[in-house]
């Protein structure tokens, strides 16, 4: 029973990663990386914990990393320099402060003010973000992720990462921050900021924001493709 659970979970991620290349073709150039699942053949997790894990397996995969344990495989170094680099995490107290924006807010607290605003007429948008964020920080990156879905919507329709702006609003971006929640907290564990349980402590709350969130692996990865566009818009 054990081994047909994990098979469902890495045929989960498997669709997922079909999907996420189908509705991104530009990243066609990323595909060799994907040729293979990348396993920890030392580890030997739940199917459980073996779900939770993989719920940053995209984000594993584009870095030639583990999926199936909390070790990532690239050792403290790299995963150091990748925290520095990318995300401003030197230490605990930076590591705490980004997974805890990814865990309570990140994306999915803009994307009801940018949804809101991606309905009305391009006049009515400033106001939409601006009565909603006081802090031009916050309003900044509101309109940078606005621009950023108005730049992809053609491209993120016709190969149906959402029909309509009912399942756009639906999906939202949530599959985006629980992929970096669940693969960050692994680069931190490996850097040394974060203890065994602090990482599993940010990996199940992810799980309770995927589990809340979603039915399946694929709206969870059109989700996350959603997100990452918001991010990025067509240069992603």
């Amino acid at each position: 029973m054990k081994d047909i659970h994990v098979l469902m979970i890495v045929g989960g991620i498997a669709g997922t990663y079909y999907l996420f290349f189908k509705i991104i073709p530009f990243l066609s150039k990323m595909r060799k990386v994907f040729s293979s699942i990348h396993l920890n053949k030392k580890a030997n997790p739940t199917p459980e914990k073996y779900r939770k894990i993989s719920l940053g397996a995209i984000y594993s995969e584009q870095q030639t990393a583990y999926i199936n344990s909390i070790p990532t495989g690239m050792g403290k170094s790299k995963a150091s320099s990748l925290l520095s680099e990318w995300w401003g995490i030197y230490d605990e107290k930076s590591a705490r402060s980004t997974l805890d924006y990814l865990r309570d807010g990140g994306y999915r607290q803009y994307f009801p003010v940018v949804f809101k605003a991606y309905r009305v007429h391009s006049k009515d948008q400033q106001d939409i973000i601006r009565q909603a964020f006081v802090n031009p920080d916050d309003a900044g990156r509101a309109f940078s992720y606005l621009s950023h879905l108005q730049e992809s919507k053609q491209k993120l329709m016709e190969n149906k990462v959402f029909e309509s702006d009912e399942q756009l609003k639906q999906l939202g971006p949530a599959g985006w921050d629980i992929g970096r929640l669940v693969f960050v907290a692994r680069m931190c564990h490996d850097a040394g900021h974060l203890s065994n349980g602090e990482t599993w402590a940010y990996i199940e709350a992810a799980d309770k924001i995927a589990s809340a969130s979603f039915d399946n692996w694929s709206d969870f990865s059109k989700s996350y493709v959603i997100g990452r566009s918001l991010w990025g818009g067509n240069d992603c």
